[in-house]
């Protein structure tokens, strides 16, 4: 067992996501998250050496020459901080624009994973004829698709069913992308490596799933002032004056094309990830 390495990649992430959380509310400039940050920085390049040490380490590097390997959990990564957020911030948007209370904002944002549950299993039938390769780029797309429409209809007056179609869409394209790319690194691996890749891809998506809630409340609240920024935490937006509404429309603004931008990311990391299989039978005919 790499205690070591446990010990030193436990600390590196709570201390990355102690600082990212803190960000949103004491600011970058807070000592929380510059003593996080600074932490991260210091233990992350430790990991290597302790997993080169170890036999049985935490983090095998040897896995990262795998290309399909790298590039599909990096996806992973990248749908997950795009898409956990997503309900939180449109639950807060609904409150803030529209003055609905929390159960109703809770209701609204139900396309989502309304979405991902009709996506999962259609796409596991498509899998019969469509490579997993390709399930995995058109959800990433999909999902990117949703997000840049939530970006550009953030005006409180855009109607209901427009926010839902982008909501259903993200939702539709998260489900497609988780199908298509467990299935394709399940498939791409030996039988003996399954548990440990399992694992590390399950950790890649709950650390994007934690730093998104933080990240994207920290680019909400950036342009807002400390008492705004104390009830989007607290989740009071029903009752905002409207200068106080626009000063947020801007910052669900931003998120949205922040969240739109990691999620364009992951539809092209998602296209790196290509099998190994495929490439050599290119070269061979390129011959």
């Amino acid at each position: 067992m790499d205690a070591l390495g446990n010990v030193l990649l436990f600390a590196a992430l709570s201390a990355l996501l102690l600082a990212v959380s803190e960000a949103g509310s004491g600011g970058l400039s807070s000592p929380v998250v510059l003593t996080g940050a600074a932490v991260f920085v210091v233990l992350l390049p430790l990991i290597v050496p302790a997993a080169r040490r170890s036999s049985n380490p935490v983090l095998d590097l040897r896995l990262f020459a795998n290309r399909l390997l790298t590039y599909a959990n990096l996806a992973s990564f990248c749908n997950a901080l795009a898409r956990s957020a997503l309900i939180l911030v449109v639950a807060l948007y609904f409150q803030a624009a529209r003055g609905l209370d929390v159960f109703e904002a809770g209701v609204s944002v139900l396309p989502v994973p309304v979405g991902i549950g009709l996506a999962s299993p259609i796409t596991g039938l498509l899998g019969r004829w469509v490579s997993p390769y390709v399930l995995s780029i058109g959800g990433a797309t999909l999902s990117a698709a949703g997000l840049g429409t939530l970006m550009f209809t953030t005006d409180p007056g855009t109607p209901y069913w427009v926010t839902a179609i982008g909501l259903f869409v993200t939702g539709c394209g998260s489900g497609t992308f988780l199908t298509g790319n467990t299935t394709q690194v399940m498939r791409a691996l030996p039988s003996d490596s399954l548990g440990v890749i399992n694992g590390f891809r399950v950790m890649i998506m709950n650390v994007g799933i934690v730093i998104s809630v933080g990240l994207s409340l920290s680019v909400l609240t950036s342009s807002v002032g400390p008492g705004l920024r104390t009830q989007v935490y607290a989740g009071t937006l029903s009752d905002l004056s409207p200068i106080a509404v626009g000063q947020l429309m801007n910052g669900f603004q931003h998120t949205y094309a922040f969240l739109f931008a990691v999620a364009l990311a992951g539809a092209a990391l998602a296209a790196l990830a290509r099998p190994q299989r495929a490439v050599a039978r290119r070269d061979s005919t390129s011959r």
